[in-house]
């Protein structure tokens, strides 16, 4: 079966499996403890979800403080619990669950993205060298898209939130390159990443990867419609090539070395707490090079004169925290190569969002995708895919270039 016919099964498979979820989601949420909405969330399910962490815990009254639903539905929950004081059970959590429309639920069930950050903290949560939330209870359904997260309330336990509507200051995006250093230099090209960490989605393991081209190729027109006036010109002219060339960079990019990046590390996906960054959002974790994760923050969360002036400092001092942990860091000069080109993904990953009416605030994702214009623009990366074109193979040329 080709990429086509491909994709157009996994959508219309897809499709079944979600309008069913919402058909047999309240019998099913029972059975397998993975709640269709947030109604269902009540005193019994809290009580049983918090076993694992505060076995003994009486949960006796589960009170919604308010929240918001994006590719995500979020809220706070204030939990009354009697019983072991000593349990030291939080009086606060945050929930984390399906969202509730229906087109946005097959959007994020067929880019696998609850699945995928349930598999994280499962797996991950509690081994990391950065901060994440604490996980109390993490579970998907077998089809369908469900899935929900019982978090640390970070609010409330004294962090401090950066925004997408506000760019970071340089010490802040100092404290993210050292962050993402540490984290990167702790699987760099680990034998993790090819036997407990198999299941991350990588270059070879990636079965949504059919769906994630068709769809960030479909988006390019549409986002430069809806945004057109803050995209410069030469992006907006030449933007058609970056997915015409997807595969050769898909290529390219495979062959570097690994390790375990975030994969969305923006500033609305980070946090403050006790001097240092910790990350959440999770969703598209994945094995890849460390210097995607460093050119999609830069582009997407710093002011552009900003970034101009010291995205070259930022990444030498990741690179040195690479260094300082044991890795074989490339030089500054390869690594700002390969920067120029991560910036192409950074387009890919905004015009999904640009194209898409509701998955993101306007005015948040207008500043962004000028942003991420402009990154394209000042890096000269359209070049950089020249010179890749160039130098491959006559036959991936021709397929990809």
């Amino acid at each position: 079966m080709g990429p086509a016919p491909a994709t157009a099964f996994a959508l219309l498979e897809q499709i079944f499996w979600v309008g069913f979820d919402r058909l047999a989601g309240p019998v099913q949420s029972r059975l397998d403890g993975v709640p269709l909405s947030v109604a269902q969330v009540d005193v019994d399910w809290v009580g049983e979800a918090l076993q694992g962490a505060f076995s003994g815990a009486v949960v006796e009254q589960v009170e919604r403080l308010g929240g918001h639903s994006g590719t995500t539905t979020r809220e706070t929950l204030k939990v009354l619990v009697s019983g072991n004081r000593s349990l030291a059970v939080p009086s606060t959590f945050f929930l984390k669950i399906t969202p509730e429309k229906f087109s946005t639920r097959l959007f994020t069930t067929l880019l696998g993205l609850g699945s995928s950050e349930v598999a994280f903290y499962r797996s991950l949560g509690d081994r990391l060298p950065i901060r994440v939330p604490r996980v109390y209870c993490a579970r998907h359904a077998r089809r369908g898209g469900r899935f929900v997260l019982l978090m640390e309330d970070l609010a409330s336990a004294g962090a401090r939130f950066t925004t997408s509507a506000k760019p970071v200051s340089l010490d802040e995006a100092r404290a993210v390159m050292t962050t993402l250093g540490r984290l990167h230099a702790a699987y760099w090209e680990s034998p993790e990443l090819d036997d407990d960490l198999a299941w991350l989605r990588s270059p070879e393991n990636n079965p949504t990867r059919g769906f994630e081209w068709w769809l960030s190729a479909r988006s390019n027109q549409p986002a430069l419609a809806r945004f057109r006036d803050v995209v410069p010109d030469r992006v907006r002219e030449n933007a058609h090539r970056i997915h015409a060339a997807r595969p050769l960079l898909e290529a390219h990019w495979a062959a570097l070395p690994r390790t375990l990046i975030h994969g969305d590390p923006h500033s609305g996906n980070l946090y403050f707490q006790d001097g240092e960054v910790g990350f959440f959002d999770w969703q598209v974790v994945q094995a890849g090079h460390g210097l995607r994760d460093v050119s999609y923050f830069l582009l997407n969360s710093m002011d552009t004169p900003l970034r101009r002036s010291q995205e070259r400092t930022l990444i030498e001092h990741y690179l040195a925290v690479l260094t300082e942990n044991g890795v074989a860091a490339p030089s500054a000069a390869a690594a700002w190569e390969e920067h120029r080109l991560f910036a192409l993904y950074a387009w890919i990953a905004i015009s999904v969002t640009a194209a898409t009416a509701g998955l993101q605030d306007q005015e948040i994702v207008a500043r962004a995708i000028e942003s991420v214009g402009q990154g394209v623009e000042d890096l000269d990366s359209f070049a950089a895919l020249d010179d890749l074109v160039s130098r491959a193979p006559e036959r991936e040329r021709t397929h990809g270039g």
